[in-house]
């Protein structure tokens, strides 16, 4: 239902339903001329201010979907004995401050005119919420404890959503799309590789054991895959320092 009522109701374009075009002027300007995606995605990937933004998504949000929604439920399984339904309460918790602050940092950038002290902020907290699962005792992670340090690497995560905010501003209108998109593939990217770095990390030291087909990891097992967020965690830091504060308004006439 949802499917056939985009194909009815969604436009390529808001001239297709009377409303005006956003880059109108340019759109004149530059009517005529059809340059190939392959040109504008050289375009796109030549500005060296986007890619900030692709390595905080790459190190932040890679690693926030690696846990968030593979090895967060069998962590809390193994090393707390929780039933998947009761690990699923920490995971959801984190999801909704997941949802929560990319409502939030959006709308308070653009209150206070500034993109990268709230997106620096955002990741220094996330890589101190990985710091705390991967130095402090494992009992830090349940209980009252757990949900707020599960909910505070979500809520810390979410600033990721100023990336797009600050890739947007950077370039040429015209280009703008792509240059989302760019930027966009780093935490794709960053999950891809994650996922599977974290269980292979695990094996290292597993003890062998198995419980109904599956592969139960200790605590000290899961450290090694905590480290490699934390490390991920680091190079989305690295980004957002390297971020162009852009004051919340285009300025790629002015580079």
């Amino acid at each position: 239902a949802l499917g056939l009522s985009a194909f009815f109701i969604v436009r390529n374009r808001p001239e297709d339903l009377g409303f005006p075009a956003p880059n109108s002027l340019t759109t004149t300007k530059d009517a005529g001329k059809q340059i190939s995606w392959l040109k504008k995605l050289g375009s796109v990937v030549t500005v060296l201010h986007i890619w900030p933004g692709f390595w905080v998504q790459f190190g932040m949000v890679g690693g926030l979907y690696t846990f968030m929604g593979l090895w967060g439920i069998p962590y809390l399984r193994d090393v707390h004995g929780l039933q998947r339904s009761s690990a699923a309460d920490y995971m959801t918790i984190m999801l909704l401050c997941f949802a929560f602050g990319s409502l939030f940092f959006g709308w308070f950038s653009d209150k206070i005119g500034r993109r990268k002290p709230i997106l620096t902020a955002c990741a220094v907290s996330y890589t101190l919420a990985w710091c705390l699962l991967a130095f402090a005792p494992a009992s830090c992670s349940a209980g009252l404890a757990g949900y707020f340090i599960f909910g505070f690497m979500g809520l810390a995560g979410s600033g990721f959503v100023l990336t797009f905010a600050a890739a947007k501003e950077v370039i040429d209108p015209n280009l703008s799309g792509m240059a989302v998109s760019v930027v966009n593939t780093g935490c794709f990217i960053g999950t891809a590789l994650m996922q599977p770095l974290f269980g292979s990390l695990a094996d290292l030291s597993w003890n062998g054991r198995i419980v109904d087909g599956i592969r139960i990891y200790s605590q000290g097992d899961y450290s090694n895959g905590f480290f490699l967020m934390l490390a991920f965690a680091v190079i989305a830091v690295i980004g957002s320092c390297r971020i162009k504060e852009t004051f919340c308004r285009n300025i790629s006439s002015h580079e």
